[in-house]
């Protein structure tokens, strides 16, 4: 009989353990009285995982070389670092290799875990992985004390902040009172974990040492509470974070905070910023503090009033955007949204100020600017055009050779595959656009470096003048082109003004805006940039929307910083976190740390809650607002703003007509038009916005 040692060789371990199984499932019943029951692996964040011996065979059995299972998947992923043996308990892999390759023959694994020459080694903790109806399981598994485990925990963190995770999330097990600790803010528990942190010593012994230590430092900081906040507003990085202390904490700092909260958001920015330039080494006592903010709180008013007397004087457009240009900030005008607006219609906007004047207060003025912003943004769209170099017969061709096939829902029967008729019809762009759209075009940007202004609408006319990308022109007419024109150039041709000479384009080297649009161009929006809505809007978005609700600031930062849509944001994050309320959404503990995923990233099917865990843990998302961010960011690296494919779009992400039939994310032909009902549904709720379209534009099959 061959036994196991035929299996322990020198080679990877990896590549060891599939031979080892692979020679017990053909030649070794499992029968010893003594035997190694489990195989125990090192992931990549140190944690351990547990497979049963007999479950692994299992899975080896039902692997080939073209589908794996799932537990020999999830095995294969880590380095076997142990064995677990029904006599000796865990014992080192390692050391059991080495104890092979010197033997002198036959080599009985089996006797070798069991004797008196294994390694054994201590394991505080494993995670036990098991698998049911194709599905994966993660049982955490303590093998020693929890209490004795947990003040281990305690005793080994490597600083105040790892120290806090560890007696927050064991707080149960160590029997610590957060009764009073829980009414502290976060710097309050900071400096308590520092303070527990740093009289540990060389570790505490019990659960009463630790008690008093902790129960110590709570009163020390219940004691000097207005100490701990001052020392907490001169260690704030900037006016924002200071912002957040004094705000949350003007009651015991004595801060009359009546005039301060009438001035604009931003406004208290600023005030903010005047407290924290003139801090200086510190502030020392709450009536220096209280001071200072209240002549900061008068001068910021001050300031305000003298703008606003300026632009309410104004006596022409230059004269008005420089003003709010330099200003608007500090009064919440939304400007990011205002350098949105084309340049034909900036001046639509500012006259609807100068008209509106004079401005009582700072709030009337925010009021009818936002207001004149939002309506000139709504009133129009901006269509662009992409070509590429395939007929729309090629692009279908590719889609149905493809090994997954294109899908089609079919009544009574499920999932089918798509006849081709259907597949062209999705994939077509024409079929979602208004044959009026043309009419609806007020104005054209030219779209290449130069474009030549002729004198009738034909390549054969006089050409008049040459215009530059970028250029904006009101459109006086629409016609079709002549015949005789040049190939390439049929179709529309727009007659505009530029300067004193009025002359044609070619429609097709502009981009289009346009005052009218059909809902189904949803899935051409361009997801690349900002929407144009503001942190207010969002916030109507997500109220109610669980965890996510009142997280706008954290959407508008993540898509500023991520140049992506904010609207398709918060759309993309509703959707995968049920509104908010899913567990990778609300908080998961994952090795010690709580942890949030709001896109289900990494979330994969075996197990989405531990995936999507592991998967935060490792990136470090320990508030909603890192995951937030986070997730931004993978979103736009991995296909909005993706250097080389670019899918910013949702008919991009489902045909990627530049690459088709690679890094399509679904199979579903309707995937894309039906995602747009309800990122429209979003934008029914905002006031402000900007819609961009991007559509495709193939070959024809003549070119």
């Amino acid at each position: 009989m061959i036994n196991k040692s035929t299996n322990l060789c020198a080679k990877p371990l990896k590549i060891l353990a599939s031979a080892l199984l692979s020679v017990s499932i053909l030649f070794l019943p499992h029968y010893a009285e003594a035997k190694v029951v489990a195989f125990v692996t090192k992931g990549s964040s140190n944690t351990f995982y547990q497979f049963d011996y007999h479950e692994l065979v299992r899975a080896f059995v039902f692997s080939s070389s073209t589908t794996v299972h799932p537990l020999f998947k999830e095995f294969s992923k880590g380095e076997i670092v142990f064995l677990l043996d029904d006599v000796n308990g865990y014992v080192d892999y390692y050391e059991t290799v080495r104890a092979f390759v010197f033997s002198s023959g036959n080599f009985d694994l089996d006797k070798f875990t069991s004797g008196p020459h294994a390694k054994i080694v201590a394991v505080d903790k494993v995670t036990v992985v098991s698998e049911l109806n194709g599905n994966l399981s993660f049982t955490p598994k303590v093998l020693r004390d929890p209490v004795a485990l947990a003040l281990a925990e305690v005793n080994t963190a490597a600083n105040a902040t790892t120290l806090r995770t560890v007696l927050e999330s064991l707080s149960n097990v160590l029997n610590l009172d957060l009764s009073q600790y829980n009414q502290l803010n976060d710097y309050a528990k900071n400096m308590i974990a520092t303070g527990v942190f740093n009289k540990r010593g060389s570790g505490f012994l019990d659960l009463n040492s630790l008690h008093t230590v902790f129960a110590a430092e709570i009163q020390l900081v219940m004691d000097n509470f207005v100490a701990v906040i001052l020392h907490e507003l001169n260690s704030a990085p900037d006016a924002l974070a200071l912002r957040k202390v004094l705000e949350a904490n003007s009651t015991q700092l004595g801060l009359n905070l009546t005039e301060y909260n009438k001035l604009p958001s931003n406004a208290r920015i600023i005030v903010a910023q005047g407290v924290l330039t003139r801090r200086g080494a510190g502030y020392t006592q709450a009536l220096t503090l209280a001071q200072t903010f209240g002549e900061e709180v008068q001068k910021t008013k001050d300031y305000l009033a003298n703008v606003l007397a300026q632009i309410n004087e104004a006596d022409n457009i230059a004269s008005l955007s420089q003003l709010l240009t330099e200003h608007g900030s500090a009064f919440d005008l939304e400007m990011a949204s205002f350098t949105l607006v084309i340049s034909t219609r900036t001046d639509q906007v500012l006259n609807q100020i100068l008209e509106g004047r004079p401005f009582a207060s700072s709030q009337a003025l925010k009021q009818a600017f936002n207001q004149a912003v939002a309506s000139t943004l709504t009133s129009y769209v901006i269509v662009t055009f992409t070509d590429y170099n395939r007929t729309l017969a090629q692009i279908v061709d590719i889609q149905m050779s493809l090994r997954a096939r294109p899908q089609w829902w079919v009544s009574g029967q499920g999932w089918r595959d798509a006849p081709r008729e259907e597949v062209e019809k999705f994939v077509d762009p024409r079929n979602f656009i208004s044959a009026d759209l043309i009419n609806t075009v007020t104005e054209a940007i030219v779209a290449v470096n130069t474009l030549n202004l002729r004198d009738s609408p034909t390549t054969q006319g006089v050409a008049l003048a040459q215009v530059q990308r970028n250029q904006v022109f009101r459109v006086v007419d629409i016609q079709m082109a002549l015949e005789g024109t040049q190939a390439g150039t049929q179709g529309w041709w727009f007659q505009v003004t530029v300067g004193e000479i009025t002359g044609w384009l070619f429609s097709r080297h502009t981009h289009w805006v346009a005052e009218s649009y059909s809902p189904a161009m949803f899935q051409f929006l361009n997801l690349s940039g900002p929407s144009g809505a503001s942190q207010s809007d969002l916030g109507i978005i997500l109220a109610g929307r669980g965890i996510l609700s009142g997280m706008e600031h954290a959407f508008y930062q993540a898509s500023k910083e991520n140049n992506i849509n904010e609207i398709f944001l918060t759309s993309l994050a509703l959707h995968e976190t049920g509104n908010g309320r899913s567990v990778l959404a609300n908080g998961q503990l994952f090795e010690g740390r709580m942890v949030y995923n709001m896109f289900g990233i990494g979330a994969f099917d075996s197990n989405p809650n531990y995936w999507g865990a592991k998967y935060a843990y490792e990136q470090g998302w320990f508030t909603p607002e890192l995951a937030i961010i986070g997730g931004a960011r993978f979103a736009s690296q991995l296909y909005v703003n993706n250097p080389t494919h670019r899918q910013d779009t949702l008919y991009k992400m489902r045909w990627n007509p530049a690459n088709p039939g690679v890094r399509q994310y679904a199979t579903d032909i309707a995937w894309a038009s039906s995602q747009t009902h309800f990122i429209r549904q979003l934008y029914s709720q905002v006031t402000l916005y900007n819609l961009r379209f991007d559509i495709p534009r193939y070959l024809e099959p003549s070119e």
